[in-house]
């Protein structure tokens, strides 16, 4: 879990001292989802925006 922990706490903006709430995070298991849950967010990111697809010039296959 300190790897998770790790991983998730300094590659995403968020506030770890949320972990430290036991009436948030009473006991492992809920932890441990919480960060699992966390952990493909961290690891990577956004999505890239999406381009619209190029399309070639009106003439250049009439021509």
């Amino acid at each position: 879990m300190i790897w998770l922990t790790r991983r998730i706490y300094t590659s995403a903006v968020g506030d770890p001292s949320r972990l430290a709430y036991r009436a948030l995070l009473p006991d492992t298991a809920p932890l441990q989802n919480h960060l699992l849950d966390s952990l493909v967010p961290a690891a990577f990111g956004d999505p890239p925006p999406r381009r619209a697809p190029r399309t070639p010039p009106l003439g250049a296959w009439t021509s």
